[in-house]
């Protein structure tokens, strides 16, 4: 039980890596899932008891999807004559509906220490005055992740990942570039739309995933703290350090600190808040804050979420993102 617990401590952080308890809602590369909540002390006791000790459960495997909806910049290309090179071009807003799809995957090398990849997928569609969008892969990330209880009730994670640049298309001209360009390509500005309106749905918890033509290093830590009985507090910070890797994008950085409180309602049931805020340092974006109310079911190895992500102050609330997340991660 008491490597159950841990792994699940792990899951703090969110679903931003699998195994590690740090952003998205999922856990770090601890045994838990995303945003998967240590074992609630009296869980711990009983095993403790009976002198039980949990089979060895190296491998973690989490799927962590979000619808989300909204709105998203776009260029919009469009042919205003009889001929095909008379067109316009112009930048606007377009809603989005999105779907995307996190496949971790973790390993415990040695006690306290894992290793971690994550697969973001994702479709989407542009509803402007037309409707189109396209399918993306976001940036592959790989990573590793250490914790330690410096108490019995207290565990220390720290974690450091590279999200490799292997998501597509081209970041969006300005207004001035746009109007003394020729011909454009419509699909590779789509598709960098779509990663930024996951991105968006996501609560920007993770812009490192869905960061076209860029290579990112990011650091995180956490602790988490189960001193009363079925209640689990933590805390959270991380830092995308995103660096331009195509001659349309430029650096890009942003910290998100955040906090997460469960409590078990049932033996398989638990209650979840989760709030933070992304805080850039450079690159386009402004500062926002979003929350995640979360019910959390515990069936031995493997832990159902389901959450809606609801931005509560910055641009993400004008015009308004929401994702709706249904994620589930196990052990085995």
């Amino acid at each position: 039980m008491k490597r159950v617990e841990h792994a699940i401590a792990m899951t703090v952080f969110g679903l931003s890596f699998p195994g590690v308890a740090f952003a998205q809602g999922t856990p770090p590369e601890t045994e838990r899932g995303p945003g998967e909540p240590v074992a609630p002390i009296a869980d711990r006791r009983d095993d403790d008891a009976h002198g039980k000790e949990a089979t060895p459960e190296r491998w973690r495997v989490t799927l962590d999807a979000v619808l989300g909806f909204g709105a998203t910049p776009v260029v919009t290309q469009r042919v205003t004559g009889p001929l095909l090179r008379q067109e316009s071009r112009a930048l606007g807003s377009s809603r989005f509906a999105t779907q995307s799809l996190n496949l971790a995957l973790s390993y415990e090398v040695v006690r306290d220490l894992k290793v971690y990849a994550m697969l973001p997928l994702g479709t989407g569609g542009l509803h402007a005055d037309d409707s189109r969008g396209g399918s993306i892969v976001g940036n592959i990330s790989l990573g590793a992740q250490i914790g330690r209880h410096i108490r019995k009730d207290v565990e220390l994670v720290g974690a450091l990942e590279v999200a490799l640049p292997t998501a597509n298309g081209d970041a969006l001209p300005t207004a001035d570039e746009l109007a003394t360009s020729g011909h454009i390509d419509q699909s590779a500005y789509d598709r960098f739309s779509v990663q930024k309106a996951i991105s968006a749905s996501r609560g920007r918890e993770d812009t490192a995933s869905y960061a076209p033509k860029h290579l990112g290093l990011v650091p995180k830590v956490g602790a988490v703290w189960t001193g009363i009985d079925r209640l689990e507090l933590e805390g959270f910070a991380t830092y995308s350090s995103l660096h331009a890797t195509g001659t349309s994008s430029s650096y890009e950085g942003s910290f998100v600190i955040g906090a997460r409180g469960s409590y078990r309602l049932h033996k398989h049931v638990d209650g979840t808040l989760r709030l933070w805020t992304n805080i850039p340092t450079a690159g386009g974006d402004s500062a926002i804050a979003a929350a995640e109310p979360q019910l959390r079911g515990h069936f031995g190895s493997v832990m159902p979420i389901f959450g809606v992500i609801l931005p509560i102050a910055g641009e993400l609330t004008d015009p308004y993102a929401v994702g709706v997340r249904l994620a589930v991660a196990g052990t085995f």
